[in-house]
């Protein structure tokens, strides 16, 4: 098994906790983080749904851009990033196959638009063979996502 713990990055706020929740995991077990963005080459289809409850910011949500968020909130912190094409679902759960754990948000399109279209997080977890973390938005998180802090937002393990 690797020993590294990977973030699949959509640039929606509840990624963001799942960014902040899989750093300090990593930290705290001497792990490498590793910071994965799909791209899907189908048509998009999603981003006339994308609304105030998601706040896309895709150029502070490059792999890159994050990395460099974690690195100053954690120090020592090996981050490493990638950029794959193809489905995301079929290449998260490859990515779970593969590495030790995966993380992701648990809705990046929200709930109204996740429910309509589908959510890819839940997708991965009923399709991975191996454990895969849902991280939740605080119900406090309003705001527009910003970098990394210590607070843990809530997880599932499924």
């Amino acid at each position: 098994m690797s020993r590294s713990l990977t973030v699949g990055l959509d640039g929606s706020r509840v990624c963001a906790e799942a960014v902040r929740w899989a750093a300090g995991e990593a930290s705290r077990r001497c792990l490498t983080l590793k910071l994965v963005q799909v791209w899907d080459i189908r048509p998009d289809v999603h981003t006339p749904l994308v609304g105030r409850d998601t706040e896309y910011d895709r150029p502070g949500w490059s792999p890159r851009a994050v990395a460099s968020r974690v690195r100053d909130a954690h120090p020592g912190l090996e981050v490493v990033t990638g950029y794959v094409c193809g489905d995301p679902v079929e290449t998260l759960c490859d990515i779970a196959r593969k590495e030790g754990l995966l993380v992701l948000g648990s809705r990046g399109l929200g709930a109204v638009a996740g429910f309509a279209l589908g959510s890819v997080s839940l997708s991965v977890v009923a399709h991975a063979s191996r454990p895969v973390v849902l991280v939740r938005a605080p119900m406090e998180s309003a705001g527009p996502s910003g970098p990394p802090s210590p607070e843990r937002p809530a997880a599932t393990m499924a």
